[in-house]
């Protein structure tokens, strides 16, 4: 409950208050919640989705969801995203690329990748169908929290400086990644059904060559590339399941 409950505050804007000196042993520990953190996430913006349709809001209602789940985590994640583009985006040697993801200023490229990143994650929203949206709702925010521990297992820290993602190191991760695999796929299971599977396993794939892009661009993995490979898993999946659950609807062989 406690490695809980610390995830919960360091990921999230909620009001959990920590009165004790937190080690970066304990601090590792936590990846392994990560998922938990993502699906108490889901629950909430789960049921802001369901007073959207139960007061028939529409895309308005999705936009609200959406927004909550930003409030919920104050951003952070999406700062991650804009930082991480700025750089990648940049056509800089690496070690520029990391200076301009240190600049507090968000740069064009930026501003634009998250307008395009919000713009999709509310519109495929919006064609989920009901009631199977709650569900995948509740999984969205958990699959980009476990991708940010697949970030930190896999590859190491790019810069030379410690930084707030240099708290975790790889061998953390890999301690932490499979119990935080496990509680992913089931809980997919348990929300889902078997037909869910399918879109967790290709956003896994995604995550992936993802990841691997910009440890090979930037030499490996910094604070920023986490919240961005947490917001990157999270249009993936949605995307993932709308063309999914389309096909399953043009040929009858799709359970959501």
């Amino acid at each position: 409950m406690r490695s809980y409950l610390l995830a919960l505050s360091f990921l999230t804007a909620l009001p959990i208050k920590i009165n004790y000196e937190v080690s970066k042993e304990q601090m590792g520990r936590t990846l392994a919640f990560y998922p938990v953190v993502g699906l108490t996430l889901g629950l909430i913006i789960a049921g802001v989705a369901w007073a959207g349709d139960y007061f028939h809001l529409g895309l308005a209602g999705d936009t609200l969801t959406i927004v909550v789940l930003v409030a919920l985590t104050a951003g952070l994640h999406l700062d991650g995203l804009m930082d991480t583009f700025d750089g990648l985006l940049s056509g800089r040697p690496r070690e520029q690329k990391l200076e301009i993801m240190k600049d507090s200023n968000v740069g064009a490229m930026g501003a634009i990748v998250l307008a395009c990143h919000l713009l999709l994650k509310i519109s495929f929203l919006s064609v989920l169908f009901w009631p199977d949206k709650y569900g995948l709702l509740i999984l969205m925010p958990a699959v980009g929290r476990w991708a940010m521990v697949y970030s930190i297992a896999n590859y190491p820290y790019a810069r030379k400086k410690p930084g707030l993602g240099s708290i975790f190191d790889q061998e953390t991760g890999k301690e932490n990644l499979w119990a935080a695999t496990v509680l992913l796929v089931a809980a997919c299971i348990l929300l889902t059904g078997w037909q869910g599977l399918p879109v967790l396993v290709l956003t896994g794939l995604m995550v992936h060559f993802f990841t691997k892009a910009v440890a090979k661009s930037l030499g490996g993995q910094t604070g920023d590339t986490y919240g961005a490979a947490g917001e990157m898993a999270e249009l993936l999946f949605m995307v993932t399941a709308v063309l999914i659950s389309s096909v399953g609807v043009s040929f009858g062989w799709m359970g959501f």
